[in-house]
């Protein structure tokens, strides 16, 4: 399996990661054994697709302490898997992207709505791979990376439809990724939104999704309007 030199990015997606990280907790998961069992191993764990797995969990994510002797779920993975409240829990999902330095470094230039084409030589100037190491690999950490991506975007959608209130769910969020595993992460409460969608931005980071079709964007426009109407009144 070619990867990344110097290992800057996690093997697994973020959602297979917390989706492990929810089967350790519900299923009580406290050996090696046990937790590469519920990964599809027969044999016991040792090196290969086990050891990448895991340093996903721990090293990269910091969901799972490092220990293998006696596995437990750290302070960040508890708080994604039994949040105290939904803030926590997008807060600490934040956190758990940013521990990968190239996730971060990839946002920062990149976004989550780049053109497909920006990808490849982004990949190749953060980690030095030469163009055939990219040709390789980049398709697989592309999906990796969209994966956790949509889980940054999902949570600022949470957060700015809370604080504003806004009537029309339908309207607002990011469509939910096909889950690349049989670990399946918390269902993220927003309606997917079927067909191509339009991204718009505000000024202070908080987006609204449309689908491209002329009713629903005209519906989109009159509940800003709306919106923005209460909040001039606002003291």
């Amino acid at each position: 399996m070619k990867r990344i030199k110097g290992s800057k990015f996690p093997e697994i997606s973020l959602g297979d990661a917390i989706g492990i990280a929810q089967a350790i907790s519900s299923k009580n998961i406290k050996t090696e054994q046990s937790l590469a069992t519920e990964l599809g191993y027969s044999a016991k764990a040792h090196g290969g697709i086990f050891f990448y797995k895991w340093a996903a969990l721990t090293k990269f994510y910091g969901l799972v302490e490092p220990s293998r002797k006696n596995i437990t779920l750290s302070r960040l993975g508890e708080r994604i898997v039994s949040p105290l409240s939904d803030a926590d829990r997008i807060a600490a999902i934040r956190e758990s992207f940013n521990r990968v330095d190239l996730f971060k470094q990839l946002y920062e230039t990149l976004g989550a709505n780049y053109h497909p084409a920006d990808f490849k030589p982004k990949l190749a100037e953060l980690t030095g791979l030469s163009p055939t190491e990219v040709a390789s690999v980049a398709h697989r950490y592309e999906g990796i990376y969209k994966d956790a991506v949509s889980f940054i975007e999902f949570g600022d959608a949470t957060l700015a439809t809370a604080s504003a209130e806004i009537v029309k769910p339908e309207l607002v969020g990011r469509p939910t990724p096909a889950p690349s595993s049989r670990f399946t992460p918390i269902a993220r409460g927003i309606p997917t939104i079927e067909g191509p969608v339009r991204t718009l931005h505000s000024d202070d980071g908080y987006f609204i999704q449309v689908k491209l079709d002329e009713s629903v964007i005209e519906e989109a426009i009159a509940v800003l309007q709306a919106l923005k109407g209460r909040v001039g009144k606002v003291k």
